[in-house]
């Protein structure tokens, strides 16, 4: 019970997240996804692997996640912004869903 509840919520929270990056920007925004697994790996890394006490590897997870979205959003979104589009933009042309299975294979998760 307490396991579906728990991914439940996370699944909600995401969906939560994808409606309002589209309602704000009206970008389908599917990298978010995999921003949410780097948050979940950098967790597993800090607390499982390392042995960190739960609320400074959630601490440490966020501000990971949060770096790594800033390199993300430097480097390669903010480039790819401002080209002239005739088609609709997803916004997952940036490579990020090809960052987490090599890192998820370095975990062993």
């Amino acid at each position: 019970m307490y396991s579906g509840l728990t991914s439940g919520s996370i699944y909600g929270l995401v969906a939560l997240g994808f409606n309002i990056i589209y309602n704000t920007t009206g970008i389908i925004n599917f990298a978010q996804g995999e921003f949410v697994m780097i948050g979940g790996m950098f967790i597993y890394m800090l607390f499982a692997v390392m042995g960190l006490p739960f609320p400074i590897a959630f601490i440490g997870a966020v501000g990971g996640a949060f770096i790594i979205g800033v390199i993300f959003e430097k480097f390669f979104h903010q480039a790819d912004k401002d080209k002239e589009r005739t088609e609709p933009y997803h916004g997952d042309n940036s490579g990020i869903h090809h960052l987490p299975r090599p890192c998820d294979a370095f975990l062993g998760a």
